[in-house]
């Protein structure tokens, strides 16, 4: 039941409705105690239904068998609740910069089944490997990235192209969304060559952009389309998460991996929260002024605010064909029974259900019977059309004793 109402009833032997919108949050529900019996001693990041177990260890082998117990642990709650996991769809990875371990692979198993090594596994879209160089993921989405410069070519005719503004649109919303695709998790360790390969996606399509020779300058390019290079837009993204971080609560799991102790540098390798201190004292305030925290919701978004009614109808009246006195009386008397010391007026209307028109609001105080209009609020509506109707409801122009404005936009 929601909203108090039933949906028909379907019986599922197991699992969930396939596309339903309930769906995903029911199955938060289902695995939730997975959660909480996992080992404390492993990092598991669970996303709906794809579940990661880290393990760390002194040597190979002891990351191993904290990654089997955890998986064990898996495979009992599984079968406890008729879960089915398929070995040959999980993978297993080894993280570790000892060169001399690069050609070790991990030994995990499910139900007897070894699960499959992969050197570069791919998590929630971003592809990993061994020293966290991300190489492969820059040469993926560097492709994915160049192989949609095409759709922005056919966007320039010389004829009917798109404005230069337009075309940067679709440049950020199609070509350089990818780039940007949970960059500040794997942005911050990359090495110079690697991000150049990005920074050369964005110099191509500049280029289509501006309409300028292959040999034109880059700053030309980035002065016409108005946008910096992408090691600058890579440098606020980072900081933007950083900032974020900060001001999240204390045991917030980013908030730990920013201002936790962490283990001092081994070597020059750089990560999130290397780079993203060195450009906070670079370009942010000092850390010790008073940053506000932020503020979540006040209640659950699933819950009806506690004052809030909706009443769907007006004791009194039976229909619209009742008379003009019966529905002033009835709707009079209901105003009254609320008590509101606040009293909003509404309407909407148009031909044809979709063209000239536009909506109202009237915010009014004091008796119905003689209230005292404090605003009047219109919307506006598309192609120069009347921004409302003369036509309102009687009953509104009845109790306010005024005639209300209506207002044109000429063309």
């Amino acid at each position: 039941m929601y909203n108090d109402c039933t949906s028909d009833s379907v019986n599922i032997s197991q699992g969930l409705p396939q596309g339903s919108v309930l769906s995903p949050l029911l199955f938060l529900f289902y695995i939730n105690s997975l959660a909480e019996i996992l080992p404390k001693d492993t990092i598991n990041a669970l996303f709906a239904d794809d579940v990661g177990i880290l393990a760390t260890g002194p040597t190979i082998k002891a990351a191993e068998e904290k990654a089997q117990e955890a998986v064990n642990i898996v495979v009992e709650w599984s079968r406890e609740w008729r879960l089915t996991l398929n070995s040959s769809k999980s993978e297993s990875s080894i993280f570790t910069t000892n060169r001399k371990e690069a050609g070790e692979s991990a030994n995990i198993f499910i139900d007897g089944n070894k699960v499959p090594f992969n050197k570069t596994p791919k998590f929630l879209g971003v592809h990993l490997d061994r020293e966290l160089t991300f190489v492969k993921h820059v040469t993926e989405i560097a492709t994915r990235a160049k192989s949609k410069l095409r759709m922005l070519s056919a966007l320039t005719h010389t004829t009917w192209g798109c404005l230069k503004q337009d075309l940067m649109k679709v440049y950020i919303a199609h070509i350089r969304s990818v780039m940007d695709y949970a960059a500040p998790g794997w942005q911050p360790w990359l090495a110079d060559t690697n991000l150049n390969a990005l920074e050369v996606v964005q110099n191509k399509a500049l280029r289509i952009v501006s309409g300028n020779v292959q040999k034109s300058q880059l700053s030309a390019r980035r002065k016409e389309a108005v946008t910096p290079s992408y090691t600058t837009l890579s440098k606020r993204s980072i900081l933007r998460s950083v900032e974020k971080a900060d001001h999240l609560p204390d045991d917030h799991p980013r908030k730990l991996a920013l201002c936790d102790n962490p283990v001092p540098r081994k070597n020059n390798r750089k990560s999130w929260r290397y780079v993203g201190n060195q450009l906070a004292k670079e370009f942010c305030p000092e850390k010790g002024y008073d940053r506000q925290p932020f503020t979540f919701n006040a209640r659950a978004p699933w819950e009806a605010p506690s004052n809030l009614s909706v009443f769907e109808s007006v004791p009194g009246i039976r229909s619209k064909a009742d008379d003009a006195d019966t529905l002033m009386n009835a709707t009079l008397t209901r105003i009254r029974e609320l008590g509101s010391g606040l009293i909003i007026y509404t309407d909407g209307s148009a031909d044809a259900g979709t063209t000239d028109g536009g909506a109202g609001v009237i915010v009014t105080q004091g008796d119905p019977a003689a209230l005292e209009i404090l605003e009047t609020m219109m919307v506006r509506v598309p192609q120069g059309l009347p921004l409302m109707k003369k036509r309102s409801p009687r009953w509104i122009r009845r109790l306010s004793g005024s005639k209300i404005t209506v207002t044109r936009r000429r063309k």
